[in-house]
């Protein structure tokens, strides 16, 4: 079951949404946004608040952006984006993003995407996909993550809680000693080129 997981995961990926065609939400409270893009506005619905979409809901797939899809609801003239691992054309699948990382510390909490904390934790071992790309001097890293219900939530956790795939503490370790060996040889020789240029 676990190696057939695996592979579900690994291509994932390259499985497409067929634009024109209908496709359900697969989440609760999913979000349209203006643009393809978390970080762009939500759109709003008709009575200015901002749209909401409940899972089961039917949109009309227009096209593929990236990661994200442009929709538009059936229901009304709205347009908009979402992330096409919220929705499914397939009913008998639902297709999550391929993972690559996991949760160091029981107890992790996730962030939303205002870096407020939520209820939400994560316990060790537990897989998550690094999103838009990991940086260990940042803070707080984007991740995505399957809960107990398999809706695919996004939100931030804190970077220290979690270990790439492929990157093991005895690299970053080795690492680490071979910068500080490199950081004292040039010091070395730098103090030596400045003593000889004292004698001349």
């Amino acid at each position: 079951m676990s190696l057939l997981l695996s592979l579900i995961f690994a291509f994932s990926s390259l499985i497409g949404l067929v634009p024109e065609q209908n496709a359900t939400v697969i989440i609760n409270n999913c979000y349209v946004y203006s643009s393809p893009s978390f970080e762009s506005e939500k759109i709003l619905n008709e009575n200015g608040d901002i749209l909401v979409l409940n899972k089961n809901q039917e949109i009309v797939v227009i096209e593929e952006i990236n990661e994200f899809v442009k929709i538009n609801l059936i229901d009304s003239n709205i347009q908009g984006y979402i992330y096409k691992y919220y929705i499914s054309q397939n009913s008998t699948q639902t297709i999550y993003p391929t993972f690559n990382a996991s949760i160091r510390y029981n107890a992790t909490v996730v962030y939303d995407l205002s870096l407020e904390p939520t209820d939400v934790v994560l316990q060790a071992g537990e897989r998550v996909r690094i999103y838009k790309g990991y940086d260990d001097k940042e803070e707080y890293t984007q991740i995505q993550f399957v809960d107990e219900n398999g809706e695919l939530i996004h939100g931030f956790v804190k970077t220290s809680n979690l270990k790439p795939d492929g990157v093991s503490s005895l690299l970053i370790i080795g690492i680490s000693i071979i910068a500080a060996c490199v950081t004292i040889i040039l010091s070395i020789i730098f103090i030596k080129k400045k003593k000889t240029i004292k004698k001349v």
